[in-house]
Parts: structure tokens; sequence; C-alpha cells
């Protein structure tokens, strides 16, 4: 095997330990992430209570028998 060969079959061996290592950070990060989102929506998305709409409402005048 050449040494040009060697280098070439060096570098796609590191570049196959790197990919799994690149893809787990990924994954790590990815998880933190959802888990950052989840954190934020379940602090800031509590239940209100629920409040009445109290406000004046005008009616028209009714006649004597509903005209």
């Amino acid at each position: 095997m050449s040494e040009k060969s060697r280098k070439s079959f060096a570098s796609l061996e590191s570049a196959s330990t790197a990919r799994p290592a690149l893809q787990r950070r990924l994954a790590i990060y990815a998880g933190a992430g959802v888990l950052v989102v989840l954190a934020i929506a379940w602090f800031d998305g509590g239940e209100e209570s629920i409040r009445p709409i109290v406000q004046p409402v005008t009616l028209a005048p009714v006649g004597e028998f509903g005209e």
C-alpha cells in the first residue's frame, strides 16, 4: 500500500470515528434544547383562573307587548 493511500485510509478512519461523536453531540444538544423548550412552556403556560366579563350592555327599549 502506498503512503498516499495509507494517509487517505487513515483520514477515512478518523472521519468515520468522528461522525458518531458528532451525531452523539448533536443528539445531546437537541435533547437539551427540547428540555429547555418544555421547561419554558411549563413555567409560562400555567392555567389561569377564569375571570367573569362584566360590562354594561345597552338594550333597546321594549314596548308593553314586546313590539
